[in-house]
């Protein structure tokens, strides 16, 4: 790979990266290929961004300290909700959200435990959906001699990264 700055070659390193690009400022990835020049541009290779926003989203849910703005917006992009949407569920002003996400308003424990919530009811709809077929398919399963290929659409694991990313 070319330096996109001074055209040299770059070596492949793994290595940890301030992910920036995320809109937050608080998040290290370690263990990740770097891509590395002379020059001292260093650019990450992320295969799977979307995976990594929902480990991202999982974890700051997690996390034991109250939700900065930028982890809400985080949160609520990952919901792929707007902010009027948002608003609606906690039942307070778009305003409102707009200025915990800007940090001119410190959001309150309750509503920032209920965007917790809110996040969680939006990961388990989404695994119902992938897996609502599977309990049916099971109980249809007959004893028969033989094996059958098993094709398995690529495009298709993406559904599934997001019930598995949270187990």
């Amino acid at each position: 790979m070319k330096c996109p700055m001074c055209g040299e070659t770059m070596k492949t390193v793994n290595g940890t990266y301030k992910y920036v690009e995320s809109g937050l400022n608080n998040i290290i990835l370690t263990g990740v290929p770097l891509h590395k020049c002379s020059c001292g541009e260093a650019m990450p290779e992320i295969r799977n961004i979307e995976g990594l926003h929902r480990v991202i989203a999982n974890a700051l849910v997690k996390k034991k300290t109250p939700l900065s703005g930028r982890e809400v917006r985080f949160i609520r992009k990952e919901m792929r909700c707007s902010a009027k949407e948002l608003a609606l569920m906690l039942g307070v002003s778009p305003v409102t959200v707009s200025r915990w996400e800007n940090e001119t308003e410190k959001i309150g424990m309750v509503s920032d435990k209920l965007i917790r919530m809110i996040y969680i009811q939006t990961v388990q709809e989404k695994c119902h959906k992938v897996l609502e077929g599977t309990v049916s398919q099971i109980k249809a399963i007959k004893s028969e001699d033989g094996q059958k290929p098993i094709r398995i659409s690529i495009p298709s694991l993406n559904k599934y990264d997001t019930c598995l990313s949270y187990t």
